[in-house]
């Protein structure tokens, strides 16, 4: 995948260049997504926003799906539940945003494939447990389930406490991406 040539070279970049956040804020990113269920949407939202309001050291970012373009609809469950720290992104680009987060959620976007290719930790939040992309098979992905597994996933991921499993990571960069080397258009 020749777009993960840049990969390497983003290791320079600070949230604080990239989103104007402090350093000493942990940046969680949210990929959110359009979902079929509304009720389902707004639950995720819900879960998310909760996991983190209580929390003043996180900052999240809601990167917005591109089909998404309601931005009070985040603004208005944030709002619902007392989560005050975070914002929401439809122009950062995504590659950016990867490189200085510290987490990426999501409940199945392809994003999170390319949060294993940053090497970063990636929740899935799958409350029917279907695991539609297979990160939690592949061992790529912390599995939650509500609001309470996603907030003891998160922080339990933030203290170190758990850690990815860089044997599956490596194994799921072999399989779909072959090398994040900065080499993959040389290749092709």
């Amino acid at each position: 995948q020749a777009r993960t040539d840049i990969i390497p070279y983003l290791g320079q970049l600070s949230q604080e260049k990239v989103l104007d956040v402090p350093q000493e804020k942990r940046l969680v990113v949210f990929a959110s997504q359009p979902q079929r269920d509304p009720k389902l949407r707004r639950q995720a939202a819900e879960d998310v926003f909760r996991s983190v309001g209580s929390h003043p050291n996180i900052h999240l970012l809601v990167k917005l799906h591109p089909r998404e373009t309601d931005l009070s609809y985040y603004a208005s469950i944030a709002e619902a539940v007392g989560c005050t720290n975070y914002s929401q992104n439809r122009e950062i680009d995504l590659y950016s945003l990867l490189a200085v987060c510290e987490v990426l959620i999501t409940c199945f976007s392809t994003v999170g494939a390319e949060a294993v290719y940053f090497g970063k930790p990636l929740i899935i939040l799958d409350h029917l447990g279907q695991d539609v992309q297979g990160y939690i098979r592949e061992k790529v992905a912390f599995e939650a389930r509500d609001q309470v597994s996603l907030e003891s996933v998160l922080l339990s991921v933030l203290s170190g406490e758990r850690e990815i499993d860089g044997e599956a990571y490596q194994s799921f960069v072999n399989r779909y991406a072959h090398r994040i080397d900065g080499k993959a258009s040389e290749r092709v």
